[in-house]
């Protein structure tokens, strides 16, 4: 016999013997406390977490907006030192549309 078969074999022999046991366990009344208990331990846990992702999930929530609010703050609020010195560099150059303009119609005049 191959050994793949084998421990084919052997794994389902043992999965086969684990739900037989589980099913006499289930089936037993001595062991039912038992089982009851780990279940009733297994729902709180579950309980547990999800009242701990549901507090994790709203301070994530929470984080997000003050992030949000810090970015839509209107920029006058910012020290108007730095502004200052920008708009008089914008205001001495010459916009780009116009020279455009220009140079596109000169051609046209002289073709005429």
């Amino acid at each position: 016999m191959g050994l793949h078969i084998r421990f084919g074999v052997v794994a389902v022999a043992g999965t086969a013997l684990l739900g037989l046991a589980a099913y006499a366990a289930l089936r037993s009344e001595k062991l039912r406390p038992v089982l009851v208990g780990a279940v009733r331990g297994g729902v709180k846990a579950a309980d547990w977490l999800g009242e701990k992702a549901s507090t994790m999930k709203q301070g994530v929530c929470d984080m997000v907006a003050e992030a949000r609010a810090d970015i839509e703050t209107p920029k006058a609020a910012k020290p108007a030192a730095k502004s200052s010195a920008k708009p008089a560099a914008k205001s001495s150059a010459k916009p780009a549309a116009k020279s455009v303009a220009k140079a596109s119609a000169k051609p046209a005049a002289a073709e005429a």
